[in-house]
């Protein structure tokens, strides 16, 4: 079954740079299983024993927490290749520290971290690699992380919008870009209220620094965005 995701498993992170006939050896090492899910149907529950780690070979998912109040924040939002828990299971902190819901039908790879990091007793040229990726991958997670908490820290409206705007520019290098999630998910993200987002939101757009289409934001002033980094 695992031979009708390679191609798929080839552009993940943790198996970059690994030739396809040695992915198909180190998968056997890792002995994964895969499990399938519902649209709403919930992944990982806060608090939930959490011993491996999941690929999504198709569909989307929501990492979302919840305040002492009970107000959902969505901290993410993950799409196929993407990979979720591995910095629980690799630091071995045992629970979920959030919740992990499909927003559509979803297929998952598990991989436990004991397979990764444990000796090879095939010795295969890929599972040297594939140690090197899991590091790659827990450093550019803790960045990421760091990129989230410097867009949470901004007390106005305006300067969360504009500091997550910058973020995607300095990625994508395109004054077009695709937001990841829908008007209500970007508010979680960003943790504001909708209504809130999206009076701003036209504000910007009056003052010629955006322009909205559904999901889509062209970015007219770049100096007004970046100057919030």
């Amino acid at each position: 079954m695992l031979e009708n995701y390679l191609d798929i498993l080839e552009g993940v992170i943790l198996f970059k740079n690994i030739e396809r006939t040695e992915l198909i050896e180190t998968l056997k090492c890792l002995k994964p299983r895969i499990s399938h899910y519902r649209k709403d149907e919930r992944v990982v529950n806060t608090g939930d024993p959490l011993t491996e780690m999941g690929i999504i070979l198709s569909g989307e998912l929501d990492v979302s927490k919840e305040t002492a109040t009970g107000e959902k924040i969505i901290i993410g939002k993950l799409k196929q290749k993407s990979i979720f828990g591995e910095i629980v299971v690799l630091a071995k902190a045992n629970y979920a520290p959030a919740q992990v819901t499909a927003t559509t039908p979803c297929t998952i790879l598990f991989i436990s971290p004991v397979t990764i990091l444990g000796s090879c007793s095939k010795h295969c040229i890929g599972h040297v690699q594939l140690i090197s990726n899991t590091v790659q991958l827990v450093a550019q997670k803790a960045l990421n992380l760091n990129q989230k908490i410097d867009i949470l820290v901004v007390k106005s409206m305006r300067g969360r919008i504009c500091t997550y705007l910058a973020r995607l520019y300095k990625k994508s290098d395109n004054y077009i870009m695709t937001i990841p999630f829908n008007r209500n998910g970007l508010a979680e993200f960003l943790n504001v209220s909708r209504p809130s987002l999206s009076r701003e939101l036209g504000k910007m757009e009056d003052e010629g620094i955006i322009q909205l289409d559904g999901n889509k934001i062209e970015i007219l002033n770049i100096e007004e965005i970046l100057k919030w980094l």
